[in-house]
């Protein structure tokens, strides 16, 4: 175990995530620093994670609980200041700041190390409809508490109102009432992760702080940074480029890649038609409807492709989409459907055609290069044009027809000078 090199604690977020930007952080620099990861207990669970735990660079792992309401504030608040106050580190290497777990760390950064150099990294695509990309994650939550409690079905306002209030409850009691129990303070986020709202103030006070940076990659998510007040922003080429291969490999051996077209659908966004007023019955023929035309004229441009579909791993138990995919498997019957757990970003490295609506692993693949990366805004979805946004990297359709004439380009998103490597290991380099 090496105990030479300075010390990064890294909050790299949700698992899927993980995969998505915060391994390829680790890669990049574990030969140059150790590292303490805080993260969700559910990475206890991965096969993938595990293979990481016998590189040295790992120093330790803090495995922090999801559940509890009460008492994960309290451990949150215990455990953060005893790993600052025992490794001491260098660098701090977080995918956010506005959930309350990332609040308990930077404060206690704060306290104990208040000299650290503080990074903030882009793990997923920055969305650029906001309302849109918020007012579908409401959309899921009212569904999810209309099928819990069926009788809302006839009352969808009334079940949104719920949800509001609920949102609201669940932000002052995490983070007003519960600070002020553990460390008697409320904390003020840069965004309400609840509502999509900003905190102007908060944000400004990051941006301003000497050693605070927001680590981006593309001009146009990079401009809605600075929309929002983020002034800190060093734009870097995504770590994956030059990791990806080595992380792959390590974790699953020799690849090579495939003739296979991979369809990635969002979530959130068959919610909000079923919001908006679809039966369910419709929205699964009218998905399913749309993606067996798109499929059928991908199948006639890429003669003797194998396709593959994955679900998000938030629809894995969406009854919708499970519907959608059946009918999916029964028209097409070689579609090999991948487990929504699986780590997406493995099987776009095999493919060499991705095709979805505005998931983020559109983004993924446009940054990884040499794909032919497809958007599909044929379903009607209320911010489904979003990827239009990306047209210098992704090939955005609205029509079957534009589908079945496209000249197909592998598109590469343009490539930067600045490497996390050399950002992370030189702070002086740093355009202060």
């Amino acid at each position: 175990m090496s105990k030479g090199k300075p010390i990064i604690i890294m909050q790299p977020g949700p698992l899927h995530l993980f995969w998505t930007t915060g391994v390829f952080y680790f890669w990049s620099l574990k030969d140059d620093f150790d590292f303490v990861l805080i993260v969700p207990d559910n990475y206890q669970e991965n096969s993938q994670f595990a293979k990481l735990l016998s590189i040295d660079s790992i120093r330790h792992v803090e495995y922090f609980p999801v559940r509890g309401r009460f008492l994960k504030h309290f451990y949150y608040n215990r455990k953060f200041k005893t790993l600052l106050q025992k490794y001491h580190p260098k660098y701090l290497l977080i995918h956010n700041c506005s959930y309350f777990e990332n609040q308990y760390l930077l404060y206690w950064t704060q306290k104990i190390c208040p000299d650290i150099v503080h990074y903030m990294f882009q793990n997923g695509r920055m969305s650029l409809m906001w309302k849109d990309d918020f007012a579908a994650r409401r959309a899921m939550q009212i569904e999810r508490l209309i099928k819990k409690i069926f009788l809302l079905h006839h009352y969808p306002q009334f079940a949104a109102k719920i949800v509001d209030i609920w949102n609201m409850i669940s932000f002052i009691f995490n983070y007003k009432l519960m600070p002020l129990l553990t460390i008697k303070e409320t904390f003020n986020p840069p965004v309400n992760v609840l509502t999509g709202e900003f905190d102007k103030e908060s944000i400004i006070r990051l941006s301003t702080a000497n050693n605070n940076y927001l680590l981006a990659y593309l001009d146009n998510e990079i401009y809605m940074y600075k929309f929002f007040g983020f002034s800190n922003i060093i734009k870097i080429e995504h770590p994956m480029k030059k990791t990806a291969s080595e992380v792959f490999s390590f974790l699953y051996g020799d690849f090579i890649e495939k003739n296979i077209i991979l369809i990635l659908p969002s979530c959130g966004f068959t919610s909000r038609l079923i919001k908006n007023g679809w039966s369910a019955n419709d929205v699964i023929t009218h998905v399913a409807g749309r993606w067996c035309e798109a499929i059928q004229a991908l199948l006639e441009k890429f003669p003797g492709f194998a396709l593959k579909a994955k679900l998000h791993p938030s629809s894995y138990d969406d009854p919708v989409w499970n519907s959608i995919m059946n009918k999916l498997k029964n028209k097409f019957p070689l579609l090999i459907i991948i487990p929504p757990q699986e780590i997406a970003e493995w099987h776009i490295a095999q493919s060499r055609v991705i095709v979805g609506d505005v998931s983020s692993t559109l983004w993924w693949a446009s940054l990884y290069g040499g794909k032919i990366v497809i958007s599909l805004d044929i379903f009607g979805y209320p911010g489904g044009d979003e990827m239009r946004f990306y047209s210098e990297q992704i090939e955005y359709i609205t029509n079957i027809d534009s589908l079945k004439t496209l000249i197909m380009q592998n598109k590469c998103c343009k490539s930067v000078n600045n490497d996390v490597t050399e950002v992370i290991s030189d702070v002086l380099k740093l355009p202060y």
